[in-house]
């Protein structure tokens, strides 16, 4: 369904198209037409750019989000990571958010990662959660083990699941699906990233 929050633009667009009907009406009824008629097209534009600029919606909160949690893994910051978590977090080696955040600083205590670029491939927003795909391409650090026993650059797909708490979306779930596109899971890594 389509969202004018979403693609403010439209307006935008929708101000210029009425402005130049308005100019080609106007070229064949110059006597009966008054230049307050000019206004429609200024005030539909205007919407546009105020709505653009007032309004985030959900997907930019999501994307704010994705990349407060990509600066956070890349500064090894695990304290700026733990308020993006849900309290009811869980995947399927993490029963909780404390585990999560655990093995979040344990892995974090020694330089691992150096940048993780997060592109979002799908997305299902609902009103109170959301479920995202995203694909990662992560580059780690040379003196890292991994990079060491593997290699240094490897692509990942995630799921993730967000609820909306007071507002403010928070991630729930995470799962890896691919990992060098090759099926896999966190059971299938942990013993390696911990």
């Amino acid at each position: 369904m389509w969202n004018v929050a979403e693609q403010p633009h439209t307006l935008i667009i929708t101000g210029a198209a009425a402005l130049l009907i308005l100019l080609i009406v106007r070229s064949f009824i110059y006597e009966k037409f008054k230049w307050y008629y000019f206004l429609l097209p200024i005030i539909i534009a205007v919407g546009g750019f105020g709505i653009d600029h007032f309004i985030v919606t959900d997907k930019e909160q999501i994307q704010t989000l994705l990349g407060s949690l990509s600066k956070a893994v890349e500064n090894e910051q695990p304290q700026l990571i733990d308020p993006l978590i849900s309290e009811d977090y869980s995947d399927s080696i993490h029963q909780d958010k404390e585990i999560f955040m655990y093995k979040c600083r344990a892995s974090m205590s020694t330089p691992f990662i150096k940048k993780a670029i997060l592109q979002l491939q799908d997305y299902q927003i609902n009103p109170a959660s959301a479920d995202l795909t995203f694909s990662a391409r992560i580059i780690l650090e040379p003196q890292s083990y991994i990079a060491k026993s593997y290699k240094e650059i490897f692509f990942a797909i995630l799921k993730m699941k967000l609820t909306k708490n007071n507002g403010n979306w928070e991630i729930s779930n995470i799962e890896i699906e691919e990992l060098d596109f090759q099926k896999t899971g966190w059971k299938d890594i942990s013993s390696y990233a911990y």
